[in-house]
């Protein structure tokens, strides 16, 4: 049961290939992206993990190359609400 709900939060469809690592114990900080103005409250990843996009209460989405750790987009979006 604790595999499925696992797999449910982490939004995995049925019959997926997924192997869990347990907890994370420590995180630390490894580089800061320079470029938002506010507290960034979301981050996401594309599939093939090449790109990294973030969003922030200085109301822009910004889309960043995990490669190269560079901004390539600012959307200015106006939002309001995390």
């Amino acid at each position: 049961m604790l595999r499925s709900l696992r797999e449910r939060e982490a939004g995995v469809r049925r019959g997926a290939n997924v192997e869990f690592f347990g907890d994370i114990s420590r995180l630390c900080l490894k580089t800061k992206l320079e470029g938002h103005r506010g507290c960034v409250n979301a981050l996401s990843f594309n599939e093939a993990g090449t790109l990294a996009l973030s969003g922030s209460d200085d109301t822009t989405v910004r889309v960043w190359h995990t490669s190269t750790l560079r901004e390539a987009h600012e959307v200015v979006t106006g939002h309001s609400r995390n």
